[in-house]
């Protein structure tokens, strides 16, 4: 879609998250979101999957596991019990991939 074509005289100019209360209808907030997002999703997708990059995980052993304050974060864990594991933070504890068991 064209930049502008629904919504005439919309900038579209992507500096910033458009503000839902400044918008003068979710449609018209949807579209300019878009417009702001695209470009850095556009970004991030090609910088990662389409050149074929391995996506490299921070490497920890069990003794020295980063905090886990920050939800959604995944490492590798090389020492955990029963061999090397992804493992992510659920905001209080890195937890294991493959069966949510917290890392011990």
């Amino acid at each position: 879609m064209e930049r502008g074509a629904d919504y005439p005289g919309d900038p579209g100019d992507g500096r910033m998250i458009p503000n839902p209360y400044q918008t003068e209808n979710w449609q018209r907030w949807v579209y300019r979101l878009q417009q702001t997002l695209n470009p850095v999703l556009t970004e991030v997708q090609s910088a990662f999957f389409r050149q074929g990059q391995a996506l490299k995980l921070g490497s920890y052993v069990v003794a020295d596991l980063p905090s886990a304050a920050t939800p959604g974060c995944v490492i590798y864990v090389s020492d955990e019990t029963g061999g090397a594991v992804l493992a992510f933070s659920d905001g209080t504890n890195w937890r294991r991939v493959t069966d949510r068991a917290v890392v011990s």
